[in-house]
């Protein structure tokens, strides 16, 4: 059986208002980028808008 993991995931956001994606899923950031800890970041996955 495998370990569990000790990775936490958070979602991130400019604010930490409501996004809707382009699938219409509403996401609400747990967290501002200026709250977030680089130092302790593993991976940061940037999504860029549709234009």
């Amino acid at each position: 059986m495998k370990e569990a993991s000790s990775f936490e995931l958070f979602t991130v956001g400019i604010s930490k208002e409501p996004v809707t994606t382009a699938g219409g899923l509403k996401i609400v950031p747990d967290i501002c980028v200026n709250e977030m800890d680089e130092e302790q970041a593993a991976a940061l996955l940037l999504i860029r808008p549709d234009t």
